[in-house]
């Protein structure tokens, strides 16, 4: 008997302190989705790759499967935001993404000499892309990594 008593008492003296300090589980922040700028980047990191699935996609694809391969011996992070850049006159422009749009604001881990699969959300953030050739980047630091593909019209 006493030792029910003694654990109930621990349980209401548990219920009390998880009642009195509530556990919230912090809602993701978003970052506003912005146009690729390499005034913010020293370079492009040779030893993070960035290798599109799918070399060429439809207008209506509306995604992007590509991998981060971390080459650099050393643990990379980087986030959800992603950069498209369209080929014009033999130049990479900044694709404008839609209004009013903002990425899930984490850190992902990548180890040394591993891979991460990412599928990437285009239509959701950049809409339907116009037929050409394109460029997927995403940030580590102050560098970047590239990937190409092309959209065929539908």
């Amino acid at each position: 008997m006493r030792n029910i008593t003694t654990s109930m008492g621990i349980a209401l003296v548990l219920l009390c302190l998880c009642l009195a300090f509530p556990t919230e589980i912090p809602t993701p922040s978003l970052v506003k989705a912005t146009s690729f700028s390499l005034e913010k980047y020293t370079e492009d990191n040779a030893s993070i790759v960035l290798s599109v699935a799918e070399k060429a996609i439809t207008q209506d694809a509306g995604k992007l499967s590509v991998y981060v391969i971390n080459h650099s011996g050393e643990y990379q992070t980087y986030g959800r935001i992603f950069y498209l850049e369209r080929e014009e006159n033999s130049q990479w422009l900044p694709v404008t993404p839609l209004p009013d749009t903002a990425f899930e604001e984490i850190g992902i881990l990548l180890p040394p000499d591993t891979a991460n699969e990412e599928t990437m959300d285009i239509g959701t953030y950049y809409g339907r892309l116009q037929p050409g050739s394109y460029r997927v980047i995403k940030t580590f630091g102050d560098t970047y990594a590239s990937g190409t593909f092309y959209v065929r019209e539908v």
